[in-house]
């Protein structure tokens, strides 16, 4: 069985580099964004990271049942094309004119914008129409950018819109992921009774990480790999570490300005795991998040300004 689908009914996110031996450094970060730091097992954590405070993140969003996305303009949601489309049929999973349950906090309930349209990167397109694209050791080396856009009749209220910024990462960039997905694992039963947000702090590191064992990538997939995605650690390579997991796919992977604000940098896409023999409850090795700069293979910062997406690039910050 192929390790699950690519992050639509995993929908992607939540990295993390609290560089163990820490616990105060992790108590300060989780402060930092409104969130608890955990103690001991709990459910509400993700695969290592923290649940958000109330006010905290409040750009991203669930959409009821399948991904995590981010508000990047008043009427638009920002997430990932595995998100948006079938798979086998390249049909929209949502029809236009329908109307989308989406929550900040699906513990209070949802809001049901009506969907206007559905834009989902040419490239993605163009591939899934060539490969089959529902599982994630076929993504990982499809050439298309893992991203897409939602286009809402009437505004998400009380959601405040997020910055996309257009400078490329570096490696060893601090970054935060986020994601409302389950807890346990790609290949666990998810025990919550509702989803609820989760973020957690983590360094850009080298496309190289994904070569290991079970992963499906090949030396020479690198160079496409590294120009398309940005990568953080997962709990497979250290518990320290928080990982992607079904129903964050679509979340923002953020990054800090000098003042303070969540700039949005990447979208939550895929991950890579050890062999199912040595890991039966799917911790990601490596979590993938589709580059939204200037520099990325398929020009995604230029394609969403084309939409109408407003896109930043501010002085660097922390």
């Amino acid at each position: 069985m192929q390790r699950r689908l690519s992050l639509t009914v995993f929908s992607a996110a939540l990295s993390m580099s609290l560089a163990c031996g820490a616990s105060e450094r992790a108590s300060s970060e989780a402060d930092s964004l409104g969130g608890q730091a955990p103690t001991g097992e709990t459910r509400d954590a993700l695969i290592g990271g923290f649940v958000a405070g109330e006010a905290a993140l409040a750009s991203t969003v669930y959409i009821d049942g399948l991904c995590t996305a981010v508000k990047v303009a008043p009427k638009r949601l920002l997430l990932a094309a595995h998100c948006v489309v079938d798979p086998a049929t390249l049909r929209f999973l949502f029809a236009i004119g329908s109307n989308v349950s989406v929550a900040r906090e699906p513990a209070k309930g949802y809001a049901y914008p009506k969907i206007a349209a559905i834009h989902v990167h040419p490239a993605w397109t163009k591939a899934c129409d060539e490969f089959y694209c529902g599982a994630s050791s076929v993504t990982a080396r499809l050439d298309a950018a893992d991203v897409a856009v939602i286009d809402l009749a009437n505004e998400l209220e009380n959601v405040p819109v997020a910055s996309v910024d257009t400078r490329p990462l570096a490696d060893g960039d601090s970054v935060t992921v986020t994601g409302f997905g389950c807890t346990q694992g790609v290949l666990a039963t998810d025990l919550r009774s509702r989803a609820t947000l989760k973020f957690a702090e983590t360094r850009s590191i080298p496309a190289r990480s994904a070569l290991h064992e079970g992963s499906p990538l090949r030396l020479t997939d690198l160079p496409r790999v590294s120009a398309t995605y940005s990568l953080t650690s997962g709990p497979g390579a250290s518990p320290s570490f928080a990982g992607l997991c079904p129903g964050d796919s679509g979340g923002p992977l953020y990054r800090t300005a000098r003042d303070g604000a969540l700039l949005v940098v990447g979208v939550n896409a895929n991950y890579t795991l050890r062999p199912e023999a040595q890991d039966r409850v799917g911790l990601p090795m490596t979590n993938w998040h589709t580059r939204l700069d200037e520099r990325s293979r398929h020009g995604v910062a230029s394609w969403l300004r084309a939409l109408g997406v407003p896109t930043v690039s501010p002085p660097p910050g922390r």
